[in-house]
């Protein structure tokens, strides 16, 4: 009877709908990541393929290009991969479970530049800058889309010392373990490539992940600051067939970000208008990268209107044979780029990604100090 009884039991078991959907949606998901852990942490397990070797967290990349938000970073990402076929990732370094093992295009590293001015509390502002992700701790990369902020994410740097659990993903504690790996890899990495001190001696750089070649993207200053407002500054009316938008006041949670990573320059004062806090933004963020190019940290800076593809991946040591670290790119990146010179195109960065501004939003005007120091910025790029 008892055997019946187990019989009995499993027949319902096995043809109840729950089973049949985990086994229907479940079983696809359980194939795709044994696919990516294979493919990118164990190739040698099909060593007759001759699959691309595995990158961990500490191998050398070929590039990382830094770049303000709004710089045009999505769409570099895509012709790098898409056009040239190179594994680059945009906002993250993971090369355990997703295809970074050519580089990374971000604009939170270019804070590996940076140091926090001798007054100001290091700690506090990390902890600050970690508040966010704290309660968006799913979110494991650093985007700040409007109305729902997300903050610095420790996958962001280093997936291989990230120790919370995935599949605690939506309990108290795994966002509590979050927050303190957070805070443990922000120390870390913000400023770990500032390999030059006030003296000019040189060190080597602490950085999780070390790159090739490291390149400085920009746009026009003010295009920059234009597409930021219209992305990010919350208009008074939002009525889509309207052509232009009213600017109200940049979100809490943007300021409280700008104020932890750029602190002393006044994020946090309501009264400034939203385009006067992202011109600052924009105008800090250049002088660091421009100050850690003089400095000889960066190796070459671009501005996107005027640089052509291949031209990118020159700066990237892509088409020398002893500056490429994957052999392969080589072949692959000189074909396309020789395809592109043929076809007579000029082979120009298309901004195809997350277009923003469309005649939304046009700055003709900033407070004097502020229109100072655009000026300044200017002079800098040429």
């Amino acid at each position: 009877e008892e055997e019946e009884e187990e019989e009995t039991l499993w027949q319902v078991l096995k043809n109840h709908w729950l089973l049949k959907a985990l086994l229907l949606f479940g079983t696809p998901t359980l194939l795709y990541f044994l696919y990516l852990y294979i493919r990118l942490q164990k190739p040698s397990y099909l060593l007759p393929l001759k699959l691309r070797p595995s990158v961990s967290m500490n191998d050398e990349r070929q590039l990382l290009i830094v770049g303000t938000m709004s710089s045009g970073t999505c769409s570099i990402t895509h012709e790098l991969s898409q056009t040239l076929q190179l594994e680059v990732l945009h906002e993250s370094t993971d090369t355990l479970w997703d295809y970074g093992r050519d580089g990374t295009v971000s604009w939170f590293h270019g804070m590996r530049y940076y140091t926090f001015p001798p007054k100001v509390n290091k700690g506090k502002k990390i902890l600050q800058l970690c508040n966010a992700a704290y309660a968006h701790a799913t979110h494991i990369m650093f985007h700040i889309p409007k109305n729902n902020p997300y903050a610095a994410g420790p996958l962001l740097f280093n997936r291989a010392d990230f120790n919370c659990p995935f599949h605690r993903l939506l309990i108290p504690s795994y966002k509590r373990c979050y927050f303190r790996e957070c805070v443990k890899l922000m120390h870390k990495e913000i400023g770990c490539a500032r390999t030059v001190d006030k003296d000019g001696k040189r060190r080597e750089s602490s950085c999780t992940v070390p790159f090739r070649k490291v390149l400085f993207q920009m746009r026009e200053p003010l295009k920059v600051v234009e597409s930021l407002v219209a992305k990010y500054c919350d208009p008074v009316t939002q009525k889509e067939e309207k052509s232009e938008i009213t600017m109200g006041q940049a979100p809490d949670t943007l300021l409280y970000l700008f104020d932890a990573i750029l602190p002393n320059q006044q994020f946090l004062d309501k009264n400034k208008t939203c385009s006067l806090h992202m011109a600052t933004y924009v105008v800090e963020y250049y002088t660091m990268l421009l100050d850690a190019y003089d400095r000889g940290e960066i190796d070459a800076m671009y501005q996107i209107e005027y640089t052509s593809l291949c031209e990118v991946a020159e700066m990237s040591g892509l088409l020398d044979e002893k500056s490429t670290v994957y052999k392969p790119n080589l072949k692959v990146v000189k074909q396309k780029c020789k395809e592109e010179e043929s076809s007579g195109g000029d082979g120009m960065i298309k901004k195809s990604k997350n277009v923003i501004n469309k005649g939304r939003v046009k700055i003709e005007n900033l407070e004097k100090g502020l229109e100072e120091k655009m000026k300044e910025l200017y002079e800098k790029l040429g």
